[in-house]
Order: structure tokens, then sequence, then C-alpha cells
């Protein structure tokens, strides 16, 4: 199951640079913003979570929130980043008020991250997104809920059939506005300040660029929208993430559209290998890659393949440098100014 925790006290004493005590004293007298044992304060719900920040003036961060996690190459993490930022974010947003609500929309027919989230792809003959898109269903119709329903995660799952999904949108205006279409009745369906986090076929397909376009329209209307580009650690992703950026501000060039805010981090960085300082070197020295990277890599965890073969998610479990990882970076794309300085 798909679990996420709370955040540790120790974990928000770290983002705020603050000691564990001073939020304990804070919070001690807020039974409902916390979970006890024995008397302890263990963890902080996503109710007390939202509390704190607002009060610290990280009111920004509860805007409405779009992401599209994009990568022209397997291998990418770019899977295990969608699922593990979704739970990143479930962790600081309220579960209870109106646009509390952490989505993931699985674009990619293979259905990963559908599997990880609910145990198996959307059962054939069920609605998917391309039957939403046709109007053949409404939009409750492919929403499942992750977990219990008062978690507030819900995914839009995917299965085999979602291999159409180019087929439809195929024409410029489709291309265009299809999209767009979901993430305006995603809005309406939940209210505003959701989260939804998009993951997206390894490939330059017309849903990943329908999607980007939809970015950039939501971006129009004072929505916050996030392009990611996880990078693995190689020459060939490099190269992906630069057909990637180039290929995207082509699309949104041709449909008059501005250009949307974008990270790429690096998804699996180790430290004591040569190589991946090179690569750092090299996305640094990038003219086009280097003003977009991340100062957060999310740093070689074994953690991320157990909860990939457990189908649960990093925050599951103990704090691991992974949780640790995905947590600043959720933090420093949402624009969380008090901290997340980087960790390279």
């Amino acid at each position: 199951m798909f679990n996420v925790s709370p955040l540790k006290v120790n974990e928000l004493a770290s983002i705020l640079e603050i000691t564990p005590p001073v939020i304990s004293r804070r919070l001690k007298t807020k039974d409902e913003s916390v979970v006890k044992s024995n008397n302890r304060i263990v963890g902080i719900t996503p109710e007390g979570i939202e509390e704190y920040f607002r009060s610290c003036g990280q009111d920004h961060i509860y805007r409405t929130f779009f992401a599209v996690v994009s990568s022209v190459c397997g291998g990418t993490q770019k899977s295990s980043s969608s699922l593990a930022l979704m739970a990143s974010a479930r962790r600081i947003t309220s579960r209870q008020r109106k646009g509390g609500a952490v989505i993931l929309i699985d674009t990619d027919s293979q259905s990963s991250s559908t599997e990880t989230l609910i145990g198996a792809p959307i059962p054939e003959g069920n609605p998917v997104l391309v039957d939403y898109l046709e109007g053949k269903c409404q939009l409750k119709d492919i929403l499942s809920p992750v977990g219990a329903p008062s978690e507030n995660m819900w995914v839009i799952g995917s299965n085999l059939n979602n291999i159409f999904l180019e087929k439809h949108i195929s024409s410029p205006s489709q291309i265009k506005n299809s999209m767009k279409k979901v993430f305006d009745a995603l809005i309406q369906h939940f209210g505003e300040g959701i989260k939804v986090f998009v993951d997206t076929a390894p490939q330059l397909s017309n849903c990943v660029s329908s999607a980007l376009a939809g970015l950039s329209m939501l971006q129009q209307e004072g929505i916050s929208v996030a392009h990611l580009l996880p990078n693995r650690g190689d020459s060939f992703s490099i190269s992906g993430n630069v057909y990637s950026i180039t290929e995207r501000d082509e699309l949104l060039k041709t449909f008059n559209l501005p250009e949307i805010p974008t990270t790429i981090f690096l998804s699996c960085y180790d430290a004591r290998l040569k190589v991946s300082v090179e690569i750092m070197k090299k996305l640094l020295e990038n003219k086009i890659l280097e003003k977009h990277l991340s100062p957060v890599v999310i740093r070689y965890c074994s953690a991320v393949a157990q909860a990939n073969l457990s189908k649960t998610s990093i925050y599951s479990g103990k704090t691991t440098t992974a949780s640790e990882d995905y947590t600043q970076l959720m933090l420093y794309i949402l624009g969380f100014e008090a901290t997340v300085k980087g960790n390279v």
C-alpha cells in the first residue's frame, strides 16, 4: 500500500534551521496537529505542517500547483520522482480543506505509477484518460483514491488503452487544449490549492506537448507551474534534457505561449563516483541547461528501489537521504523561502 508517514519534528527543524525543542514547545498544546506515541510527538500531521508554514509567512506555497515530469530517456527515475514529489506534497498540505487534494495523472500506457499507487493498472474496460478526452466519460469516472479517501490523494490511472492518446491528441488544436481541459476540470472538481503531478511516457509525444502547453496557459492565469526534468547522470540524459527544452520552447513559440519555470535535477547523484561529479560539471557548463539546474540533487539511496518493489512511498518508513532530498526538492520547486539552499 502507498503509505505516507507524517513529517517528523527533526525533519521540520532541519527545514526551518531551528532546534527540535523549539518546534515541540510550540506544538505541545496542539494535539490535533501532532501524532503522539507514549505522550511524545513523533510526527506532525499535514494539517499541522500547513498551519505552521502559513504562520511562517509561506502562504504562497499553498497556491494551486501543476507540475509535468518528463524525460525522453528511460531510467531517469521519472515515475519514481513523480511519486516521491506527490507524497512529499501530501505531507505538507492539509488533507481536510477544500483544495487540499494531491493528484497524480499517469499518462504512460505502461502504468507503473498507477500500479504503485493502487496496486494494478486500471482494469481493461474501465475508462482512462483517453476516454475522458474523447468525451466517453466524466472526470469522476477516471479518478481513483490512493489509500483511504480521508488521505485526499488521487490518481487518474492508466492502462494500455492510453496508447491511443497519441491518436486522439493529433491536431494543433488538440495539442494545445486537450490537457488544459483536464487541468481545468481538476480545479473545478477539487477547488483551488490542489497539487497535481503529471507522469509522462519517456518520449517527445503529443501528450507531453499538450501537458506543457496546458502549463503555460495555467501560468497565464496566475497558477504556479513547473516543468521537471530528472537527469540520471550521463551524457545521453543531458542530451535528452536539451532536446526536451528546445522542443518545448519551439512548441510554446508556435502557440505564442510564454516560457514556463523549469527545474532540472540529478535523480541519482553519488558523490563517491567521479562520473557524478563530471556530469554535474557538464550540466553547469551547458548554456541551455545550467540556468535551470536545481541546487538540490537526489542522492543515491536504495530506499527508492525498495519503495518501488514494495509499491509504497519513500515516506513509509524511517528517514533516508532520498526522503530528505525529495522534501527539499519539493519545497524548492514551490518557492519555500526560509531555507532550501541545496545539498550539493
